[in-house]
């Protein structure tokens, strides 16, 4: 979240459907604001560097204790710290801002990336909007967007999001800030594929049934996973309904969704698409049928149409990358988390994975999965 000056505050509050602010009512909240935290605001402005660090310790306390008291009091907290929720969230994210500093030095930015998120746990929500490709970040005070291709959130004075909802319940789906990240990440991509309503409806779906789900080890957000098995495939075909199932390659097996749902939104070739996906991993999650499963597996992919193909090589692919990036954490102990904990196993199941993928061998997702097999990974499946 940006500088959110006094000004676009005011201009922000009187702009609202719900609840605005009167014109001639901003003088007085100014005022108000003025008198109560200025001098507050200037002092920790004034402030050394190391002084700065030592208060942002006593704002994470402070935002912490907050927390607590939250459960205690809900909304009626705001009485108990003698100001309103609007007062109290604008003055947080000015001192936010005056401490962002400390987000650039090495030996304090961690300590400003906690305060942060615990700032934006409290006082911030997320919502993914798909008519527009838009995820919005929401405060009392501000709103924020980023679209597909920014490179940075925007400022969008006056919406009001709880209006909207109120009108439309459908119109927004609500992320968490993980969530919201990702889809950042995602966003700053050169992602032309996302211009297809169709494309864009199934990423909607794979984000209402993915939401809240955790990716086993790293613990980022499953949608993570499946957009970049999107972004994968995307480099590989055209092909809308291939580039569909990729999204929703997991969701049979890992949500509450079905086929026919699947079917009745996304059509016929989606669908069976998705069913052979989804009985090619039939007993995976058995660990007494876990080779078993591993060799279904297989025999299907010696089956399998060029379209399934390129699917299990950006999922492969999406996996072994995000395999390789935890084992420079966690190393050797990664393996606790598979079912699978033998090694030369992993590494004969890739191995034969990528000698059925052959005829896509001359793309770059070809050659970098063979990579991450044979150099990146060697340390890992030797």
């Amino acid at each position: 979240m940006g500088n959110f000056n006094t000004e676009l505050l005011l201009k922000h509050l009187t702009n609202l459907k719900n609840n605005p602010i009167k014109e001639e009512q901003t003088k007085a909240f100014y005022d108000n604001l003025k008198k109560k935290y200025f001098t507050k605001l200037d002092k920790i402005k004034n402030s050394s560097f190391s002084e700065r660090e030592l208060i942002a310790k006593e704002f994470f306390k402070e935002l912490q204790k907050f927390k607590e008291d939250y459960k205690t009091f809900k909304e009626n907290i705001y009485e108990h710290y003698n100001t309103n929720k609007i007062e109290l969230v604008w003055y947080y994210n000015e001192i936010l801002n005056i401490l962002h500093p400390l987000s650039e030095n090495r030996s304090t930015d961690k300590l400003y990336i906690e305060i942060n998120n615990l700032y934006k746990d409290l006082f911030v929500k997320y919502y993914y909007n798909n008519l527009g490709n838009r995820i919005y970040e929401v405060s009392p005070i501000s709103v924020y967007y980023i679209t597909l291709n920014d490179t940075e959130w925007q400022i969008e004075i006056g919406k009001d999001i709880e209006f909207e909802l109120a009108e439309d319940p459908d119109k927004y789906i609500e992320i968490t800030r993980e969530e919201a990240e990702t889809f950042e990440e995602f966003f700053m991509q050169d992602l032309n594929i996302w211009y297809t309503s169709s494309i864009r409806q199934a990423v909607t779906y794979a984000t209402f049934y993915y939401h809240g789900m955790k990716r086993k080890i790293s613990g980022k957000p499953y949608i993570s996973h499946a957009l970049e098995t999107l972004l994968i495939t995307s480099s590989l075909t055209s092909e809308e309904s291939v580039l569909i199932t990729s999204v929703l390659h997991g969701l049979i097996k890992n949500t509450r969704t079905d086929i026919i749902e699947v079917k009745k939104y996304f059509g016929l070739d989606v669908a069976k698409r998705l069913l052979y996906l989804t009985q090619m991993e039939d007993n995976l999650n058995n660990d007494k049928e876990c080779s078993e499963a591993k060799k279904n597996i297989l025999y299907k992919l010696d089956n399998a149409s060029i379209g399934i193909k390129i699917i299990i090589l950006s999922n492969e692919l999406s996996k072994l990358r995000e395999t390789d990036r935890d084992f420079q954490i966690y190393k050797d102990s990664i393996w606790q988390h598979f079912s699978e904990t033998d090694k030369k196993k992993h590494r004969w199941y890739h191995e034969e994975v990528l000698r059925r993928l052959y005829e896509l061998r001359v793309s770059r997702a070809y050659e970098e999965y063979q990579k991450l097999i044979y150099i990146h990974l060697t340390n890992i499946f030797n």
